[in-house]
């Protein structure tokens, strides 16, 4: 971390101030800086490109917002519990937005990769996604955040001429009379009963099934079955009323 006034700037092109702590964000040229209220600076997302990590294995330095690479990062936001929100558009194939958790991870949370170029291919479909899930959205040049009071993220979907709206998870209840609570941070899917008992945890993007629960007639966990059929079952020993007494076999 070193003082503000020793940070030479190469290309600001935009600002955002978190409503959690009143730190100054910088976007400096795909690398996102923050400024504390004490002018302190530490990097926070991004790296030059020529700044390799050697030595590191490729999909753990993907999720470290510090040793990922920002791909034409035009628009920055900071939501009231301190996640910062990431645009990046080439105009062409990448037009994403991804969040930097407090923790410092990065994930992306809306814009699937385009297999064609938006900007020069006029067959090329930049739009979809709309009520489904947001990573799994197109959008076309999204230039601009805006994150409301309770969390839920507004884009400016500049090459579509909208305005797109992030929503919080909320319970979905599927065909199966199942409801459906996403993380795409995780990459699951979580499926519960209509008595809010967890059933499923699928993969998000294969639908393939992780785990399936089963429960006692009394409602307690039964079991837990993995994808290679791996089960654990769940005894409860007689009149036990502690956590500490249940035993896994």
């Amino acid at each position: 971390m070193q003082a503000g006034r020793a940070v030479r700037l190469e290309w600001p092109t935009d600002l955002a101030v978190s409503p959690m702590d009143n730190s100054l964000y910088v976007l400096d040229n795909n690398v996102v800086l923050q400024i504390s209220e004490n002018h302190q600076v530490r990097i926070v997302a991004g790296r030059p490109m020529h700044c390799q990590v050697p030595g590191l294995d490729h999909f753990l330095v993907s999720k470290v917002a510090v040793h990922a690479t920002l791909e034409s990062a035009n628009a920055l936001a900071v939501s009231h519990n301190g996640i910062l929100y990431i645009s990046e558009s080439d105009e062409k194939k990448i037009n994403r937005v991804r969040q930097v958790s407090t923790n410092g991870e990065i994930s992306l949370v809306a814009g699937a990769p385009s297999g064609c170029d938006c900007k020069n291919d006029a067959n090329c479909d930049c739009y979809s996604g709309d009520d489904g899930y947001a990573k799994d959205a197109k959008v076309n040049a999204p230039s601009s955040l805006a994150v409301s009071p309770d969390g839920e993220l507004f884009i400016a979907d500049l090459g579509n001429i909208r305005i797109r709206y992030v929503r919080r998870n909320k319970p979905y209840l599927n065909p199966l009379s199942m409801y459906e609570v996403s993380s795409p941070i995780s990459d699951e899917l979580y499926l519960f009963d209509s008595n809010g008992s967890h059933i499923y945890t699928q993969s998000l993007t294969t639908g393939d099934h992780l785990y399936n629960l089963t429960y006692s007639g009394e409602g307690d966990l039964a079991s837990i079955t993995d994808q290679n059929n791996n089960i654990v079952t769940i005894r409860y020993p007689a009149l036990s009323t502690y956590l500490s007494d249940l035993m896994l076999q």
